[in-house]
């Protein structure tokens, strides 16, 4: 089964176990790179990969 191109908030939200308005917060401050389909949000896998590189990176330097 290949994955899906683009998802939708709640599945990146449940990916990354944290809730939807977190995720949403993250595409407001330009951290999270999102998609617009009429008032549909899609987030890339690419852009979530990216992200989550991004979300470990700021995890090493507090430590």
């Amino acid at each position: 089964m290949s994955e899906q191109p683009y998802l939708t908030v709640k599945q990146v939200a449940e990916r990354l176990s944290v809730s939807q308005k977190h995720i949403r917060r993250a595409i407001a401050s330009g951290a999270l790179t999102a998609h617009r389909y009429g008032r549909a949000i899609r987030i890339s896998n690419d852009d979530l990969m990216a992200f989550e590189r991004l979300r470990r990176g700021k995890e090493l330097l507090s430590r």
